[in-house]
């Protein structure tokens, strides 16, 4: 019997040294999700800043043109319009730099919950080699020594 366990240890070792491995593999493949999430995160909050400073570059646009136009004279519905489409390009420009952050915040997540499946799935595929390979080398003394 206990000869049994000592033909048995190698394909043990070998099985926990799999699992081992794996789950360092794991933990480093976590602390790439994490360093994804946070990279998305940064994409989002400086977008976020960048819209701020175009909303204030589209504002201050907007607000030199209603001086200049009135200082001058100068109304109607072409001036109204033309101060309209100022306002519009600010705010298109403010939306694509949120869209911009966001997107890229969400391909950080995206990738760093593949990762962790992977991770995952390292585990996962290193207890099955485990098992299967102490099985195997318990059958194959078996037969040898049966």
């Amino acid at each position: 019997m206990a000869s049994a366990a000592v033909m048995l240890l190698p394909a043990i070792m070998q099985g926990v040294g799999g699992i081992m491995g794996a789950s360092d593999q794991d933990d480093a493949l976590n602390a790439q999700a994490k360093q994804l999430e946070r990279r998305g995160t940064e994409a989002l909050a400086t977008s976020q800043r960048r819209s701020m400073a175009e909303r204030k570059k589209g504002d201050i646009a907007a607000s030199k043109f209603r001086a200049i136009a009135g200082a001058s004279g100068a109304s109607g519905k072409g001036v109204s319009d033309l101060a309209a489409d100022l306002e519009s390009r600010s705010e298109y420009n403010t939306a694509t730099q949120l869209f911009e952050g966001r997107s890229a915040q969400q391909a950080g997540f995206a990738q760093a919950d593949e990762l962790r499946e992977q991770g995952k799935l390292l585990k996962k595929n290193a207890l099955i080699g485990a098992f299967t390979g102490t099985l195997g080398s318990a059958a194959s003394n078996a037969g040898k020594y049966g």
